[in-house]
């Protein structure tokens, strides 16, 4: 007689370092969009190590259900060898455009002054105070990236009227990880534990994964799954403009109301035509 395992809630910040070490994507098909669940490796329901935890879609989850018959079951070894190649491409990326487009990297290429920052008040407030000092260091790191867009949609071009779905699907996966960072600095000028009163990245992660699902609900009109290939082409361009949007609702938001910045002139150098 088998003996039925109690299942033991996974701790929220295991849940979270697992979704967010697999990037809310499942490990398996690698399917962004596609609803997910933190799969038990060992069937251990109980068993909530790290080592134990992996992303899954529910298609994939099933596979690991199959018992005997013409199907071939997912089984424990091929999820470990399939999360393990995951979360090092997921890496990977995550450090590619980290060393791109973060502030340390920025700062790094512009020199600093010597001289000692002026306060300023800025005129939405009466209480805080923000120098002149981080007021450049938002400037310069705005101008940046607008420039680093540039060249990223220079190359990234070609490949995006290539028509060929693959190229394309990946292509607009590469441009939503390099805004996804961005968002991640800008989250630097906020206040310590603003976003969700915890990990930015995490957060950030998070939402972008909800739109890649919303997109993808709403161009499967004949059910998930049944949209084709050409359902990533659709969800990937959606999310890239969302993500798009956001950076710029944040910058519009610091540059108004804490820095100060003139937002238009900005925008005129981050937007590209016929993005």
């Amino acid at each position: 007689m088998k003996v039925k395992k109690n299942r033991v809630k996974i701790d929220d910040e295991i849940s979270a370092q697992v979704l967010y070490a697999s990037d809310r994507t499942c490990c398996v098909c690698n399917e962004r969009g596609k609803a997910i669940q933190i799969h038990h490796i060992d069937e251990n329901p109980s068993n909530n190590e790290l080592s134990n935890l992996a992303v899954l879609c529910f298609q994939c989850h099933e596979e690991t259900q199959i018992r005997g018959g013409f199907g071939r079951k997912l089984n424990a070894a091929q999820v470990m060898k399939y999360r393990e190649e995951w979360v090092i491409r997921v890496e990977q990326r995550r450090k590619s455009v980290d060393e791109l487009v973060s502030l340390k990297t920025i700062e790094g290429q512009i020199e600093s002054k010597s001289a000692e920052p002026e306060v300023f008040i800025q005129p939405y407030e009466d209480v805080f105070e923000v120098s002149e000092h981080e007021i450049n260091r938002f400037k310069n790191y705005v101008y940046k990236v607008a420039e680093i867009k540039k060249t990223v949609f220079k190359y990234a071009t070609p490949d995006l009227d290539t028509g060929i779905t693959n190229v394309v699907r990946q292509t607009y996966y590469e441009i939503i990880d390099f805004y996804e960072e961005i968002l991640n600095e800008l989250a630097s000028f906020y206040p310590s534990n603003h976003f969700d009163g915890g990990d930015s990245k995490k957060y950030f992660n998070k939402l972008i994964a909800t739109r890649f699902h919303w997109h993808r609900l709403k161009v499967e009109t004949y059910g998930v799954g049944n949209g084709g290939t050409m359902v990533h082409v659709f969800v990937g361009a959606a999310v890239m403009s969302d993500t798009n949007e956001m950076i710029k609702d944040i910058v519009r938001y610091l540059a108004e109301f804490k820095f100060t910045i003139d937002y238009k002139n900005w925008e005129n150098n981050w937007d590209i035509e016929d993005e």
